[in-house]
This record gives C-alpha cells, structure tokens and sequence, in this order.
C-alpha cells in the first residue's frame, strides 16, 4: 500500500474506533424508568415467607427489593423470565407491623431506576 493512502486510513480507523466508543458510553447511561407503585402487591402472610408480585416489566429485567429509600443491600432480587410481564419475590419476613419496601427496576442494557416506594399492610391477627 502507498504512504499517501495510509493516514485517510489511519484517520478512518481512529473516527469509527470514536463512534463506537461514544455508542457504547451512550448505551449505558440509558437509566430504566421508575415502576408505578401501582405494578407492586405485597402480601405479609401470616407463618410463611412472604410476597411480593411485579407486573408490568420486560422480559430479561432485574427486580430488586430493598428494605431502605437509599443505599443498602437488596434484600430480595430476581429476573423476569422469558415471555413473561410480571415476577414474583419472595422474602422470608417483611415484618408482623405495616411497614414499606422500595423496588427498582432494570431493563436490559440499561441502568437501574430510581426506587419506588411500596406499602404494605400488618400481617392478619390469628
């Protein structure tokens, strides 16, 4: 190959390596949006684990449940299944008491989304 078409190459080469680099960069600040409290039921069962239902979510997304409005660790997480809206988590106790949990959401390729928070009520007097 001749020098003079070496550095339209080279610069060829540099400006698609570029694009790719901001594709890639763009594709990851994509942040999921927050669930409507509305796609959320809790039930706090009595004796048994108890559980939380999501719809209205993508296939492939990742479901976290946390126990705090910021930071800490998820106390329950699964993915929606193939061909599937909703999800359902289980976790061993929410609390006898009324209490609140905060969910997020995270669509695939995309950033995880703010927390929704979710109430739910005392377990039922036996």
């Amino acid at each position: 190959m001749k020098k003079k078409y070496l550095k339209p190459l080279a610069a060829s080469i540099l400006l698609l390596s570029m694009n790719l680099t901001q594709i890639t960069a763009f594709a990851e600040e994509v942040k999921t949006n927050q669930l409507g409290a509305g796609n959320v039921t809790i039930e706090n069962n009595v004796g048994m684990a108890d559980t939380i239902n999501v719809s209205g979510v993508t296939e492939g997304a990742i479901i976290k449940i946390y126990k705090d409005a910021a930071g800490g660790a998820a106390i329950a997480t699964t993915k929606v299944a193939a061909g599937k809206t909703e999800a359902k988590l289980s976790v061993p106790q929410l609390g006898v008491g009324a209490g609140r949990v905060f969910v997020t959401l995270t669509n695939p390729r995309c950033s995880e989304s703010n927390r929704t928070e979710c109430s739910y009520t005392a377990e039922a007097k036996t």
